[in-house]
């Protein structure tokens, strides 16, 4: 009856092992098979450090305080708290496989894409909306910035304090722009093309330049037309870098056509054409610039595929292709110890002791955690907080860059890896408390059977030799723990009449 009831709890228990090793398997197909993230929090003082670098005078010199003298709150930009972007490699089996079937090239530019997209997915949302606080703040800029050069012309006396009393006095407050602002945005959400866009600016401008010239008409003049055509210009200057290939503005795709703007000025030539991409590596399509069917997201991740390739050289893609096949010996004696157990568990169903050993992956099925997750990031963590021995060894310049690199980003690793360590500690857990006790008991209890029916045997005309033969040390069945100083199978606990 014991022995019955044992059988059916290690059985239930050999069914949740055989799920959570076909987990294991599993997550690798559903998951990374090596993730690193590494996030950049965008501040305040980061935006305006930028700012002031982009508003540096022609001659290179930048002014005294130029975001401050435009009125751009940065904060505005990104937020009190900022914006954290997050840019991730991944490594995913399925890439890993596929570096098996020989064609270097192929498997490291699917590898390539396939990060060129996830980057762009991660990055895209973040960046779509730093620029479209961005826009904000510029018409923000536009509106007041030339409303205070007409106070200046006419008050070249008036300080800051005071500008900002004549703009209060005339009705021109921070709610009164802020809704000119989001009707313009509304307007470019709808898809308008660059001509309405800075029409409207210039009608805000306008407006606002009239209220000041109603509170106070001795000194203040309406916008003449010329001011209006320079306010036009700025703005159709700033929309035509976004604007689409129709001059239409697409809040959607008009951070993608910034990029490629820039990879399109990358890629000219002293004379402005165009260079055709040279390198034998790329395998990428011809260039799609000139597709209307494309969207602008979607060309520039096959621009930045194409550019990537076109620098890798073929003995570089071929080292990454051997890398890739080298993890794929990694994963498949990672998921062989968990298939393991599922085998062992087939086998043992019929068999008298059904129970299992657990060794095998609690040791070895969580070896691309061990060095994927946590031999980087113990490698990282030393480096940001650096002993006397590496300063010694790098250099303490070095080590100081390094630091001081390392302190302004945070980087992170991740592996489906971590599903199998947590599943295997739990079972080292398992197996300890609860259920190595089991099996050892039952396989003491079929031993015993065996023992009996020997002894039966030998009364009958049976082998007392091998009834009584000591035990085999090197056999599957030989525990330490089930056997006395002789080699004899002992259990004072055991009732042999049952």
């Amino acid at each position: 009856m014991e022995k019955e009831t044992l059988r059916k709890r290690i059985g239930i228990c050999n069914i949740i092992i055989a799920v959570l090793s076909a987990l294991c398997i599993a997550t690798y197909f559903f998951m990374p098979f090596w993730k690193i993230s590494v996030s950049y929090n965008i501040t305040a003082p980061v935006i305006e450090d930028t700012l002031n670098d982009l508003l540096a005078s022609s001659d290179g010199e930048s002014s005294e305080q130029p975001v401050e003298d435009l009125n751009i709150d940065a904060t505005e930009i990104v937020g009190t708290e900022g914006v954290t972007l997050t840019l991730s490699v991944r490594l995913k089996t399925a890439d890993v496989l596929a570096s098996l079937g020989g064609d270097s090239v192929a498997s490291v530019q699917n590898l390539i894409d396939d990060n060129v997209t996830n980057a762009i997915d991660e990055l895209y949302p973040t960046l779509s909306k730093v620029v479209n606080n961005a826009t904000k703040v510029t018409f923000k800029t536009t509106i007041y910035s030339t409303v205070r050069d007409k106070i200046k012309e006419s008050t070249p006396d008036a300080d800051a304090e005071e500008v900002e009393r004549i703009l209060d006095d005339a009705g021109i407050t921070e709610e009164y722009i802020n809704t000119k602002i989001e009707d313009m945005m509304g307007t470019i959400e709808n898809g308008a093309p660059i001509s309405t866009v800075s029409q409207e600016m210039v009608d805000a401008v306008d407006d606002a330049c009239n209220k000041l010239n109603a509170s106070d008409p001795e000194h203040f003049d309406k916008l003449s037309e010329a001011d209006k055509e320079e306010v036009r210009k700025e703005i159709e200057e700033v929309l035509e870098t976004i604007a689409d290939k129709n001059g239409e503005i697409n809040l959607n795709e008009y951070l993608a056509q910034i990029f490629l703007n820039l990879l399109g000025d990358e890629e000219s030539g002293n004379d402005g054409e165009v260079v055709a991409p040279a390198s034998y590596v790329s395998t990428a399509s011809e260039p799609t610039v000139d597709n209307a069917d494309i969207s602008a997201v979607d060309e520039l991740k096959i621009r930045l595929t194409d550019l990537i390739m076109d620098e890798i050289p073929a003995n570089t893609a071929e080292t990454i292709a051997l890398v890739m096949k080298i993890v794929s010996g990694v994963f498949f004696f990672t998921a062989f110890t968990w298939l393991y157990l599922i085998i062992k568990i087939l086998a043992k169903i019929k068999k008298p002791n059904n129970a299992i050993k657990l060794k095998l992956p609690i040791w070895l099925g969580w070896l691309p955690c061990s060095l994927l997750v946590f031999l980087p990031a113990l490698a990282f963590s030393l480096l940001n907080s650096p002993s006397s021995f590496l300063v010694d060894i790098i250099g303490a310049d070095a080590m100081g860059d390094i630091t001081k690199t390392l302190s302004s980003i945070d980087v992170s690793f991740s592996s489906a890896g971590i599903i199998s360590f947590a599943v295997a500690m739990a079972l080292a857990i398992f197996s300890i408390a609860y259920y190595g006790r089991m099996r050892r008991k039952l396989r003491k209890i079929v031993k015993a059977e065996k023992a009996s029916g020997k002894v039966a045997s030998t009364y009958n005309g049976g082998d007392a030799e091998e009834a009584f033969a000591p035990v085999d040390y090197k056999s599957d069945d030989y525990d330490p723990d089930e056997v006395d100083m002789d080699g004899y199978d002992v259990d004072d606990n055991d009732n042999y009449d049952e």
